[in-house]
């Protein structure tokens, strides 16, 4: 789902989880960083076909009603600056517009045990808003309209580029809490800037099956990109799970439900 704070000037993806009885959305720190809670917007996935087509290449026709986006129920925000990561807990009888979904994070428990040498080869897939991926609609006064479409990026988890390119990147970064993908543009040239907060997915419930199924499992968020390098970098499912779980502690210590 797609994810915008400060009158849309900061645009993200979330990825909707729910653990235990709580329900979430996992984002990306900077993408609410400083933001008016009240003034978060979600655009969730339409009761329509998604369209395989650069957002900049369509129609008027196929672009359709426009959106400024939903406004949710939002009772907390929890963040982790040294991971970049953000919760946003919304009330558990609040009802998704369909076809949307939680995904029940208790299934990738499996994933934050696994050693490194273990995800080599693993095939994953992410979804995203890359603000690159947009049609330009017009402006009034002194604001532009831009029409956002989802873009997809598929890969394998790859351990030796893991162990070879931290000692290259900042201290800020870390193999304990991230992992890296590299990124190849598109034919269309799209720049992931906007993937942050997008789900990193596993092809199924059974991660070293060679057949992708219709139950992925998260394996992490990707938060940054490093231009230079081609690389994505992505918060490990530990450090997801363990924000999640923070939580749904506060709300059940503060008495919150």
């Amino acid at each position: 789902m797609g994810i915008a704070a400060n009158d849309n000037t900061c645009v993200g993806t979330g990825t909707l989880v729910a653990i235990d009885e709580h329900h979430l959305v996992i984002t990306a720190e900077h993408v609410v960083r400083d933001a008016d809670v009240q003034s978060i917007r979600f655009w969730c996935r339409p009761p329509a076909p998604i369209i395989e087509r650069a957002a900049k290449n369509l129609s008027a026709s196929e672009v359709g009603r426009l959106t400024a986006g939903e406004k949710f129920p939002i009772e907390t925000v929890i963040t982790d600056p040294s991971a970049d990561l953000a919760a946003i807990k919304i009330p558990s009888d609040f009802q998704l517009p369909e076809p949307n979904e939680f995904y029940l994070l208790n299934k990738s428990w499996q994933l934050a045990k696994w050693p490194e040498e273990d995800l080599d080869g693993l095939s994953l897939i992410y979804f995203g808003f890359p603000v690159a991926n947009s049609l330009p609609l017009g402006t009034v006064g002194e604001r532009a309209f831009h029409f956002l479409g989802c873009a997809h990026g598929a890969c394998h988890y790859d351990t030796k580029l893991n162990a070879e390119e931290w000692k290259k990147l900042s201290s800020s970064l870390s193999p304990d809490k991230d992992f890296l993908l590299k990124y190849s543009l598109s034919s269309e040239n799209i720049a992931p800037f906007g993937f942050s907060g997008c789900g990193v997915w596993a092809g199924s419930e059974d991660p070293r099956s060679l057949v992708w199924g219709t139950e992925p499992l998260l394996v992490g968020t990707i938060h940054r990109y490093l231009e230079r390098r081609s690389l994505l970098v992505a918060t490990k499912i530990g450090r997801i799970l363990g924000i999640a779980k923070h939580t749904a502690d506060f709300v059940k210590n503060s008495g919150s439900v």
